[in-house]
């Protein structure tokens, strides 16, 4: 029917892939590979799923347990990653106000925060499970770079004020670690906060016992020690999935 309905027109033909190759460009069109992949919003870009910390730090959680997945060999493991994967999940936890922000906010039925601790709760609780359906180094690894819901991640304070910055797992705290002002830092330091956290929280008295041992005589030397130690034990850690 297609066909017959182009066939009408005189000045409409077809062609070969082959035949379309042989005609050189006409122009140039400037399309960023982060402006043209969405039809969300006014910018058009990903911002509708990455404009902000909570959307990136889910991004990430979603995205670092896919190798622990994968090893599982769990069917049904497999997929509830999947439909953790759903866009609408992150698309609810804009925040950007105007006109896009009304579209966000008539499909979501939550505030973004409320959507974000949400999906942070269920994104614990399924790392654990991952972690349960692997054993040894594979299950040590999982539980240790595992994801924590927002009320048991580390937020960093300078004179005791939250400096709206925060690590869900021990891999977002080493990325995290060098945008943290140096009094911040000083501060979790000298009350032990690192160490506690990593020893308590995520449960790796390794890395906590490395980190108790730092000594140090100011604050660059101290910030290279720390980042050292996290990103040392990180790389081991995801080493074990290669």
């Amino acid at each position: 029917m297609a066909s017959g309905e182009v066939l009408k027109h005189k000045h409409l033909c077809f062609s070969t892939p082959s035949e379309l190759l042989e005609h050189g460009p006409v122009g140039e069109i400037d399309a960023p590979d982060f402006s043209t992949v969405s039809w969300a919003d006014a910018n058009r870009s990903t911002d509708a799923w990455l404009g902000n910390d909570m959307q990136r730090t889910a991004y990430e959680a979603v995205k670092r347990v896919g190798p622990y997945v994968k090893r599982t060999k769990n069917e049904a493991l497999l997929k509830i990653w999947r439909l953790l994967q759903t866009s609408d999940h992150i698309y609810y936890m804009y925040t950007t106000r105007g006109p896009s922000g009304v579209v966000h906010g008539y499909f979501s039925q939550q505030f973004p925060t409320e959507a974000f601790w949400a999906f942070m709760k269920v994104m614990s609780s399924f790392y654990e499970k991952v972690a349960e359906g692997l054993s040894g180094k594979d299950r040590l690894s999982a539980h240790l770079l595992r994801i924590v819901p927002p009320d048991r991640a580390f937020h960093f304070h300078e004179d005791g004020v939250y400096i709206n910055l925060s690590a869900h797992s021990l891999e977002e705290l080493k990325d995290v670690l060098p945008l943290a002002s140096d009094r911040s830092i000083l501060f979790h330091v000298a009350c032990r906060h690192f160490e506690n956290w990593v020893r308590s929280t995520i449960g790796d008295r390794e890395l906590a016992d490395n980190i108790s041992s730092i000594k140090s005589k100011n604050i660059t030397d101290l910030r290279q020690r720390l980042g050292y130690l996290m990103e040392q034990r990180v790389s081991k850690l995801r080493g074990v999935m290669r």
